[in-house]
């Protein structure tokens, strides 16, 4: 990828913005018409009937600001380096090269399930009474394979809800995948 393809990408959002296009609206755009397939670490929520939720006015303006003061850096998408890769790890095995198209080099995600699993695993450790999770309604899907991994049980409560349900672990999650920006407030995560 090179150093302008930000800059690129950032120049069309910023088009499409005027356009009145949304968060949601201008990440699928820009996404659709990247040949080279590049991840850009957004996910779309959609809403009940299937529409993209509107984008947070203050998730957006906290990451206008992280971009304005962060250095300079580059996303280097996996799937470029794959044949390199590959070809390094066969030489570094010792497998001769005229065997190396009979080879297929899979590599386990690295997109941090294993840490939100340990984490919610040391939280089912460490408390007894807990005998499940609960997520918000359209979370991100890896969190119900999570608990059946865990052998417990998994809920759902309503965006923007709280979970009351004793013995029950809530999950809030706030991050790249949640372009609604919608966090939850202390007070709710703490009582």
């Amino acid at each position: 990828m090179s150093h302008g393809f930000g800059a690129a990408v950032a120049e069309k959002a910023k088009m499409l913005s005027a356009q009145g296009k949304d968060a949601n609206q201008i990440a699928k755009i820009v996404c659709d018409e990247d040949a080279e397939g590049y991840n850009y670490g957004i996910g779309i929520l959609l809403d009940g009937t299937g529409k993209a939720w509107p984008t947070s006015p203050t998730a957006l303006e906290y990451t206008r600001k992280e971009l304005e003061h962060s250095g300079r850096g580059d996303y280097m998408n996996s799937a470029g380096l794959m044949g390199a890769l590959k070809e390094a790890v066969l030489a570094w095995q010792r497998i001769p090269q005229d065997l190396w198209d009979r080879f297929h080099l899979l590599i386990p995600s690295d997109a941090g399930t294993g840490a939100v699993q340990a984490s919610i695993n040391m939280a089912l450790a460490l408390d007894d009474s807990l005998r499940g999770i609960a997520v918000e309604t359209l979370s991100w899907p890896a969190y119900r394979v999570i608990a059946r991994i865990a052998r417990t049980d998994f809920r759902e409560f309503p965006i923007g809800g709280v979970m009351e349900e004793p013995g029950i672990l809530p999950v809030y999650q706030a991050g790249p995948m949640n372009t609604t920006g919608r966090v939850q407030e202390a007070r709710t995560v703490t009582d």
